[in-house]
């Protein structure tokens, strides 16, 4: 999913002074990188997903590590969990029942379930009681299309006598769509774990040179 790569030679090149540790150094960066980089994935998941994520979940979440032989690290999915590459990917969402016609659509901002990338489980069910607040069809003043039907939110505050001063609403869930969608990718976790190993290898590679560096002149004395 998202691999780290150093170069040997262009570290003995722009630091001259450490080519002779270059190797070790490099590896123990990498390893120190894709180990946390696992951490901050599992933790992207948690915030990305409604109600975090399962231990089952946390275990799919891999990583290689470098060897001497070998310098080449990186953190990937294992294969039996499809649902976080979907959930990074997109996927087709189909109705769940046998003769269900329609599909939900979560709308822009609604956190999703890992598996399908679906809305919460009674989601709809428990907000369409709350009438003050919630209602579901077509809003007045906008054409009675399936993108308009669906699952809608009163903002604002209530009025002073008990009223309801809302003069905005906003769609969190379109019910009008039949057959099937594409679920939109809950969040870039290739993109932001690129981030995360470009921001953590820097300062921990010179670290470990410095560190080999003098671990070789204690060895030496």
């Amino acid at each position: 999913m998202v691999s780290v790569k150093l170069s040997s030679r262009d570290i003995r090149r722009r630091f001259a002074r450490y080519a002779d540790v270059a190797d070790r150094a490099i590896v123990k960066t990498m390893n120190e990188v894709v180990y946390l980089g696992k951490r901050e994935f599992e933790q992207i998941m948690e915030e990305q997903f409604e109600g975090g994520v399962v231990p089952f979940t946390k275990m799919g979440i891999r990583y290689k590590k470098a060897r001497a032989e070998d310098k080449s690290a990186f953190v990937y999915v294992a294969k039996n969990r499809q649902y976080i590459i979907d959930a990074m990917d997109g996927v087709d969402v189909r109705p769940k029942k046998s003769g269900q016609r329609n599909i939900l659509e979560p709308k822009k901002g609604l956190k999703r379930t890992k598996k399908g990338l679906n809305i919460p489980n009674q989601y709809v069910q428990k907000r369409k009681l709350k009438t003050d607040r919630y209602f579901i069809g077509h809003p007045k003043g906008l054409p009675k299309t399936d993108e308009n039907y669906g699952l809608w939110e009163r903002l604002g505050r209530k009025g002073k006598r008990g009223g309801i001063a809302r003069k905005q609403i906003k769609q969190r869930v379109n019910i009008g769509k039949s057959v099937s969608r594409r679920g939109k990718p809950v969040f870039n976790g290739r993109k932001m774990l690129y981030e995360f190993a470009i921001t953590a290898s820097g300062h921990r590679l010179m670290r470990n040179l410095e560190y080999y560096k003098t671990l070789q002149h204690i060895i030496k004395a």
